[in-house]
Parts: C-alpha cells; sequence; structure tokens
C-alpha cells in the first residue's frame, strides 16, 4: 500500500472518530437541555405565567450573588445564605442592641417596586402570593418579607418579618413607624395558614399612608393584624416604596452562630389604590 494511500486511510479514520465524538456531544447537550427545559417548566408551571403583574422594578442596592435573586416572567425568587451581606450602606453597620443581642452587619435580597408608587394621603392594596422553600428560622435573627419605605435613612413605616420556628403566636410580626419616636412592634394572630409548609399563601397589605397611618395584614382570608393606627415617620418624599425579598441580622459569630439559608417565592403581585381614598 502506498504512502498516499495510507494517509487518505489514516485521515478517513480521524474524520469517523470526530464524527462519532461531535454525535455524542450533541446527543448529550440535548438530553442536557430536555431536562433542564422540563425542570424549568415545573418550577415554572403555566398558573405562575398566566397571571401578570402591574409592576416594575429595580434591585435595591444590589444582589449579593448572582443567585441571590432570580425571576421569571410572574414569579420571583429570594436566597440569602449565611454571610450574604447586602449591598446598601447601612448593611455594613454593627449594632448592638439589649439583652446582648450583637450584629455585625445585615444580609439583604430585595428588590424595590419602581411603579406603582405608594403616592401620599391614599388608601392601597398591596397582594400578592408568598411561599417559603427553606429558612426564616433563625431564632432572634428576625427576617422582613415585606417593607414600606419612604426616606433614605433607618425610618420605615411598615416592616413585616416571618419566623416558623417562633411559637405559633409570635410567627408574624410587624414593626410600625421603626427609627422613630414611638415605634410599635405588633405581634398578631396565631399561625392558622401553615407557615411551617411550602405552600403558596395568599397576602393583603390594606395600607393607608395619611397622618397618622394605618394597617391592616390578611392571610388566606384571615386577619393576621387588625387595622392598626400608628404615626407615620416616613415623610420624606410625596410617595413610599415597597420592598420585597428577605432582609435579616447575620448571625452573631462571637456565639458561634450560623444563619440557615432562606429561600422564598413570590407571584401575583398587584398595588391597586383604593376607590375614594383621596
Amino acid at each position: 500500500m502506498s504512502g498516499i494511500v495510507r494517509l487518505e486511510l489514516d485521515r478517513l479514520r480521524t474524520m469517523k472518530i470526530i464524527r462519532n465524538f461531535l454525535v455524542l456531544t450533541m446527543c448529550g447537550f440535548l438530553s442536557s437541555f430536555q431536562n433542564t427545559s422540563t425542570q424549568i417548566q415545573n418550577e415554572y408551571s403555566v398558573d405562575d405565567n398566566r397571571m401578570a403583574t402591574n409592576i416594575s422594578y429595580r434591585m435595591n442596592c444590589a444582589a449579593p450573588n448572582s443567585d441571590s435573586f432570580v425571576s421569571k416572567e410572574n414569579l420571583y425568587r429570594f436566597k440569602l445564605t449565611d454571610g450574604d451581606i447586602g449591598r446598601c450602606p447601612t448593611d455594613t453597620k454593627p449594632y448592638v442592641g439589649n439583652s446582648g443581642y450583637y450584629k455585625a452587619y445585615s444580609e439583604r435580597s430585595e428588590i424595590v417596586i419602581t411603579k406603582p408608587n405608594l403616592r401620599k394621603s391614599r388608601d392601597y392594596v398591596i397582594s400578592f402570593k408568598h411561599r417559603i422553600l427553606s429558612g426564616y428560622d433563625n431564632g432572634d435573627r428576625n427576617e422582613t418579607f415585606l417593607q414600606i419605605k419612604n426616606c433614605s435613612d433607618s425610618r420605615v413605616p411598615v416592616m413585616a418579618f416571618l419566623r416558623r420556628d417562633a411559637l405559633k403566636s409570635k410567627r408574624f410580626a410587624f414593626s410600625l413607624a421603626p427609627g422613630g419616636y414611638d415605634t410599635h412592634v405588633r405581634r398578631y394572630g396565631a399561625d392558622k395558614v401553615g407557615l411551617a409548609g411550602n405552600d403558596w399563601h395568599s397576602y393583603e397589605f390594606i395600607y393607608s399612608n395619611k397622618q397618622p397611618s394605618t394597617l391592616q395584614v390578611i392571610v388566606d382570608g384571615v386577619e393576621i393584624l387588625p387595622k392598626t393606627e400608628f404615626s407615620n415617620i416616613g415623610f420624606c418624599k410625596s410617595y413610599d416604596t415597597i420592598r420585597i425579598g428577605n432582609y435579616r441580622s447575620g448571625a452573631d459569630k462571637k456565639l458561634g452562630k450560623v444563619n440557615s439559608t432562606s429561600i422564598s417565592e413570590y407571584k401575583d403581585i398587584e398595588v391597586r389604590e383604593l376607590n375614594g381614598s383621596r
């Protein structure tokens, strides 16, 4: 066999090997793509995508990690792991409270709803579905799932907290006008909706930002916070903004504590002004 023929056969064998390799690689890629596609379709069901939301939003400062916030269509997922320090200026500030409470920093993954805004002296209903996939069980490291804010400092009209590891009568907490001189923390309502699971729950925050302001909270048709009046300390701008997502104190490393990973999801977010509120 001549050298030229031998070289041609070697070339053909090499091309066949390369072709088989490419076919196998493409099959593996398509299989992986189909699995991923199936996973996404299972995770974001048709019902999730069909319900439209009326909001626009931006990240609050920035996300700690690339997977701290993800969204698709009508689904918004937030994740905090231990040490996910928020990117807002106040998140790196330590705090020492009563009875030895200490945090070196705050952990945060939040979005700010930019439209619609809550214009001053109006009544609104903020509604959404929410579920917890993990976390919200870090003892005295209370975690917010909604905030209403106006000023750029630490004054906040409303902070809503969840704690799945608390007594049933104390799993919800609402801090009204924190950062002011007359802060009220209200703990209302036994956990009649089963927060220990990972089912979806329907929330309604009925909020008036008149002076004085009022807040009422209903979960799955159960009144968790009766209509409560408080002195609103957040009138720096002509409107309020809503923040949703996870915000909590960092674990006390001096005591060797570690925060568990919190993952929560929201969908069907709607903000509407009540008729006749002006």
